[in-house]
Parts: structure tokens; C-alpha cells; sequence
């Protein structure tokens, strides 16, 4: 894109953060997800997203991998590099995300929001569109009950399960 210099260096730092954000999500993976993120650290340095790439080898259990590339210095203090990760995780963006990652990597997943006290979960598919219609469907929820009267709206049910399926006729 053919950009300012502004809007270039506005471009780099949004990038960073969501870069940072992505970083965030993956040390809050569980430890029963990580087999199947062990092939992504080769994906993310193609991309170019060399920060989420060290969160998540530090997540895999990576440290080494890190030192050796450079990354972290040899001489550099096991501790301090806990502590670095620990302070990443705990950035004020880690507030405005979900406490771990979604994985669309079974038959199902299991979206979540909690909206005005109740728990919003749509199950889907894991193809391209029936998650695609459970990520609108859910957005569209979130949107016009965050911009309702709170005195006037309340929730009928503590959890609200809805379930998308892919139908045979596209």
C-alpha cells in the first residue's frame, strides 16, 4: 500500500499491538491445546509475526529454541525471563480478550460472550461458513444488547446455548 510516512508508522504500531495481543492469547493456552499449536511457530515467522512467534515457543516450552536464535541472551537469567512473559500476559489488553484462545481444530467449536450477566454459547461447525454465521450471529447479539437501556433489559436464563448446523443444501 502506498502510504504516508504517518499513516506507515500508525500502520507499524497498530500491528505491533495486535501482534502483542496475539502473543497474549497464546501464553493463556491450556496445556491440553499445545500439540495442536506445535507446528504454528514455522507459520508465524513466514508471516513476518516474529513477537507471537516467541510468546508461543516460550508457551511449547521453548526457551532454549529462544536463546539460541537470539532472541533471549545465553546469559540471561531464567527468572527474568519468566517474569518478562508473566508481565507480557498480563498487559491491560489481556482484560479485553477471552481468558484463552477459541481453536478451531475439532469437528465443533464452542464460541462465548457474556452479555448483560448471561452466558451467550454457540456451538458450530468448524467450517469456514457455519462459523462465520455463529461469529455474526453472536456479534449481532452483542452489539444491540450493549447498546440497550440495562434498567430495562434482563436476562431470562443464566446460559443460552445455541446451536448452528450446516445444512446438506448450501
Amino acid at each position: 500500500m502506498k502510504l504516508s510516512e504517518d499513516r506507515q508508522k500508525a500502520y507499524g504500531k497498530e500491528r505491533q499491538m495486535q501482534e502483542a495481543v496475539l502473543g497474549i492469547h497464546f501464553l493463556n493456552l491450556p496445556f491440553e491445546a499445545l500439540p495442536d499449536v506445535a507446528r504454528l511457530p514455522d507459520a508465524l515467522e513466514r508471516l513476518g509475526l516474529i513477537n507471537a512467534r516467541m510468546a508461543l515457543l516460550f508457551t511449547l516450552g521453548q526457551e532454549q529454541a529462544l536463546r539460541k536464535e537470539g532472541y533471549i541472551p545465553a546469559s540471561e537469567d531464567p527468572y527474568a525471563v519468566q517474569t518478562f512473559f508473566e508481565i507480557w500476559q498480563d498487559l491491560p489488553a489481556a482484560k479485553d480478550i477471552p481468558p484463552q484462545p477459541v481453536l478451531v481444530d475439532g469437528a465443533t467449536s464452542l464460541l462465548k460472550a457474556t452479555i448483560l450477566g448471561s452466558e451467550l454459547a454457540f456451538e458450530t461447525p468448524s467450517n469456514a461458513t457455519s462459523f462465520s454465521v455463529a461469529e455474526s450471529l453472536l456479534g449481532a447479539l452483542e452489539a444491540f444488547l450493549a447498546t440497550s437501556d440495562e434498567q430495562d433489559v434482563l436476562p431470562h436464563r443464566e446460559c443460552m446455548k445455541i446451536v448452528v448446523k450446516a445444512s446438506d443444501h448450501y
